[in-house]
């Protein structure tokens, strides 16, 4: 008996150091007795969580609210919509790795976004995607992402055309909005997603010619086209397609197939090899609506979904595949009054976050868990930096220069968070202009310059996280 009973303890130690802040529900709502709805997340790439959702405004529609929790403070909800007197809804929110922000979202029958500029720390005045022409109908649920050069990548599906679309602002410059689906052919909701290396993704459903659903997808760099509309397969009709890519670029996509009669759905994830592109079932038949997808950092799969019919649903349900079979780990908490579309973020160093709209005391409200707790992380620059200057050759007519610096990794950092150092090099009072990144353990770098330096030269080093995200530079 004393040995089940250590078992039992130690299992639930376990499962407490694994899940246990999935039992814990952050109300991010921003005004009590007012409808919030629509929530949205996505980890920054120093850890701190960042949260979007509509609420109601009343006589003058709903607005777009943001604000971000570090594990102790929810910052203060702000509007960043320019509602007026027109609703706001559907938003959904992207980080890149350099603390940039954008939200999309459905304003009346237009799709309109906003940009957080890491810099400034400022959100940017909204700028309109996609006008009255491609708007209307309740199935608009846009997506956005973002490059590490701070490119977007939006898609929006419009059921005035019944199509839907990507439009791209490369280099400060929006492009046309593209069509992803084939001419002629309907096209449902989807997604969009930035893979690290550059890479983005596309996704969206077609219809056959038996009138079946089924997924597609598209790719582009900043510096190519979309490619041909590819099909990823499957039997029987699919739909709600959404996808996201862990920190192997590999794409994942999450699909609500039916599965009989309506309300009576199975959840695929289909993973974009494109080769095999192999899918797996990750729950059986059920009630399942509006499944989202996301890899953690140790290219696990988390996937949460709505559960029950209609708007009258049972809760929030999430699923993971960390013990190398697909687990149904229950309802999240305080998600069992009309759970309203998931969202689900993963950071580079752990945790998985989700978020929901439930109505508590008569009104919808925003809620998000958390895997872990939320903590920012800090990425110091390197201990005990040096730098060494050596000369040969005629300094009046062919000198070589020799710099060598070298440095030791800071103690303060988690070694496992770090992906390797950045070197940039200044001359006299211009900008830091970037030499090269190393890895984690390489701890000296050299250069050498042929030509005469007219001006003072600076050498600087800063970490770089596995997310991509830089800490400060330190000076040599």
């Amino acid at each position: 008996m004393r040995r089940i009973f250590g078992l039992v303890i130690m299992l639930l130690a376990v499962s407490v150091l694994s899940f246990g802040q999935f039992n814990i529900a952050h109300n991010v709502s921003n005004s009590p007795g007012i409808r919030s709805s629509w929530t949205q997340v996505a980890f920054g790439p120093d850890g701190i969580l960042h949260i979007v959702w509509d609420e109601d405004q009343g006589a003058i529609g709903s607005a777009i609210y943001y604000a971000s929790w570090d594990g102790t403070t929810l910052s203060t909800p702000v509007a960043i919509s320019d509602s007026g007197e027109e609703n706001c809804y559907f938003p959904f929110i992207a980080v890149n790795n350099k603390g940039m922000m954008a939200v999309i979202w459905a304003q009346k029958r237009t799709h309109n976004i906003a940009v957080f500029d890491p810099d400034t720390k400022t959100w940017l005045e909204p700028e309109e995607v996609a006008g009255s022409a491609y708007g209307g109908g309740e199935e608009r649920r846009p997506k956005v992402a973002l490059d590490e050069d701070g490119n977007i990548y939006a898609f929006f599906f419009s059921s005035v055309v019944f199509s839907s679309f990507a439009r791209c602002k490369i280099n400060g410059v929006w492009e046309a909005i593209f069509q992803l689906g084939p001419p002629g052919r309907p096209a449902k909701e989807g997604g969009i997603c930035v893979a690290p290396n550059g890479w983005a993704w596309a996704v969206y459903t077609i219809k056959e010619d038996d009138g079946d659903y089924k997924p597609a997808y598209r790719k582009r760099t900043k510096d190519t086209s979309w490619t041909e509309h590819r099909l990823l397969g499957g039997v029987g009709s699919q739909g709600k397609a959404f996808i996201n890519a862990g920190l192997d670029s590999i794409p994942y996509v999450s699909l609500q197939a039916l599965a009989g009669s309506e309300g009576s759905n199975e959840i695929y994830i289909v993973k974009v090899d494109e080769v095999t592109n192999p899918r797996m079932l990750a729950a059986s038949v059920s009630a399942y609506h509006y499944p989202r997808v996301a890899t953690d950092n140790e290219g696990y799969l988390w996937v949460a979904s709505q559960h029950g019919q209609g708007d009258q649903g049972l809760g929030i349900r999430y699923f993971d595949n960390t013990t190398g079979v697909w687990v149904n780990h229950g309802y999240l908490p305080n998600s069992s009054g009309w759970p309203k579309l998931p969202g689900i973020s993963a950071d580079a160093y752990g945790n998985v976050a989700m978020s929901f709209e439930s109505i508590t005391d008569g009104y919808g409200e925003a809620y998000f868990c958390t895997r872990y707790p939320v903590e920012p992380k800090r990425f110091y620059a390197p201990s005990n930096t040096k730098a060494t200057v050596s000369v040969t050759g005629v300094m009046s007519t062919a000198p070589q220069i020799k710099y060598g610096l070298s440095w030791e990794k800071n103690p303060d950092n988690n070694d496992a968070y770090i992906r390797g150092y950045k070197i940039y090099k200044k001359l006299g009072g211009g900008d830091w202009e970037f030499l090269t990144e190393v890895t984690k353990d390489t701890l000296s770098y050299e250069m050498t310059f042929t030509t005469a330096l007219t001006q003072k030269i600076q050498f600087a080093i800063a970490t770089v996280s596995v997310a991509g995200f830089e800490g400060d530079k330190k000076v040599f």
